[in-house]
């Protein structure tokens, strides 16, 4: 008995090792939980496990991602992946095949981002970034492909009591509800995007 449970936990365990990830291209999109101080406000306020996103790049013959922290800058893949949550992530492709001008605009969009402070107010204009402001405007701007909807503050969950305090002590002057904004959780639904791998 002990054989035949040794033998199927070798099977089951070469199954699960033999199964290989998809290729992945530069035009993904890469999410994951981030481990900064705002993503649990995020999580609240959109509904959604993701918190941070970037998109696939190659660097040098290495898989990068172009991501706005701060600064907007290229990270290695797998130190990105490791950068989140128990290095969960997923995934995502453009339906669609983008044409090798299209690549070639996104590259130099993303290559004019780098450098650029990190948005903690979250504004729509191009003096700084945030991290899904950058994927929608480099997909927008250099391949005419628009992602998803853009929406404002008004509409999502701003009433608790973390979303609250970062409000305070983020628009000491104000808040902008109706600024335009862009989200993780947005990108991940669009029906322009496929998942190719995950693994939360």
């Amino acid at each position: 008995m002990k054989k035949i449970t040794l033998l199927l936990l070798i099977i089951l365990l070469v199954g699960c090792n033999s199964i290989s990830k998809p290729e992945t291209k530069e035009g993904d999109i890469i999410f994951q939980t981030s481990k900064t101080n705002q993503s649990k406000v995020i999580q609240l306020i959109t509904n959604s496990i993701y918190s941070h996103v970037g998109i696939i790049r190659k660097v040098n013959g290495m898989l990068c991602v172009l991501e706005a922290v701060q600064p907007v800058k290229v990270t290695p893949l797998n130190k990105w992946i490791n950068n989140g949550v128990n290095s969960k992530y997923t995934i995502m492709r453009y339906n669609n095949n983008l044409s090798q001008t299209q690549k070639k605009n996104m590259v130099d969009i993303g290559k004019k981002y780098i450098g650029l402070n990190y948005d903690l107010q979250f504004k729509w204009d191009d003096s700084k970034m945030y991290c899904s402001e950058l994927v929608w405007k480099i997909f927008n701007n250099g391949a005419g492909v628009k992602l998803c909807e853009v929406k404002t503050f008004n509409d999502f969950n701003l009433d608790n009591e973390m979303t609250k305090n970062l409000i305070k002590k983020r628009y000491p002057n104000g808040f902008p509800k109706n600024t335009k904004v862009v989200t993780p959780s947005q990108l991940s639904e669009s029906n322009l995007l496929t998942t190719i791998y995950t693994n939360y």
